[in-house]
């Protein structure tokens, strides 16, 4: 982490993990604002569509992790594919 690498003390690290936590939840919080107008442009079709070509594109990711991953000398064995099942 960059504080660590600067010498900070775990507080510090602590304190930073924080403040970065406090800062990212207030995104949320104004993204909520505008939730109504966007639900005009983002109409249950297009989001549908949206996440079912994510859940295709993941589906080769699936396999290979599935199979043993990319590096995996038995990739695709019988051992493996039992064992992501």
């Amino acid at each position: 982490m960059w504080v660590k690498g600067q010498g900070g003390t775990p507080q510090d690290i602590m304190a930073m993990l924080f403040g970065v936590n406090f800062v990212a939840a207030l995104v949320p919080c104004i993204v909520s604002r505008f939730i109504e107008p966007l639900k005009r442009i983002f109409t249950p079709v297009i989001t549908g569509s949206v996440i079912a070509l994510i859940g295709i594109s993941l589906i080769k990711v699936s396999i290979i992790n599935w199979c043993g991953g990319e590096q995996a000398k038995a990739f695709g064995s019988m051992s493996n594919i039992t064992l992501g099942r």
